[in-house]
């Protein structure tokens, strides 16, 4: 399992939690052909290419590329393994509607679980994990749309933060930490 350092930079880590939720569901979709990994890396594993530009971005690349792009950022992984449909920069009401809905989420999570902005969360997709402040999620949540089903769940004894966020895809087992 890969573990990522997490940067004292809220922009940094709502970028790295928008990577790690996208390439969460990657393994279940099924490759197309026999693509094998090239120096521009694995489709789905350590490459993404980003529609419709068709840019196809490598590890850091991918969080330096959602870190630096125009907000909000809505990205949706695509029926195609490695190919991930991404709008930078377009504000409309219903994606307002949407970045306001996780902030109230958030929020009741907040209060049910008594955290505070420098709380521990924990994201363990089961291939890579990261903690961050919970003060990090709620930047994701106000600059990041991602079609990924996520929930906040009290951490287990001995884990590594108070609370887990978990992630649920369709075609795909639920992260550790759903049930």
């Amino acid at each position: 399992m890969v573990m990522h350092a997490t940067s004292i930079d809220p922009s940094r880590s709502a970028a790295l939690i928008t990577t790690m939720m996208l390439r969460f569901p990657q393994d279940a979709i099924p490759p197309i052909g026999t693509e094998p990994p090239t120096e521009r890396g694995e489709p789905g594993a350590t490459a993404l290419v980003l529609m419709p530009e068709a840019r196809r971005l490598v590890e850091d690349e991918i969080v330096d590329w959602f870190q630096n792009s125009i907000k909000p950022v809505v990205a949706t992984p695509t029926y195609t393994r490695g190919s991930i449909a991404v709008w930078s920069g377009v504000t409309t009401p219903s994606i307002q509607h949407e970045l306001e809905n996780q902030g109230q989420a958030l929020a009741e999570y907040q209060r049910e679980y008594g955290l505070d902005e420098d709380s521990p969360v924990l994201l363990d997709t089961g291939v890579e994990a990261a903690v961050f402040p919970f003060s990090h999620l709620q930047e994701w949540a106000r600059t990041y749309g991602v079609a990924i089903g996520w929930r906040l769940r009290r951490s287990g004894a001995g884990a590594a933060a108070e609370v887990q966020l978990a992630l649920m895809a369709p075609g795909r087992k639920p992260s550790p930490g759903w049930s």
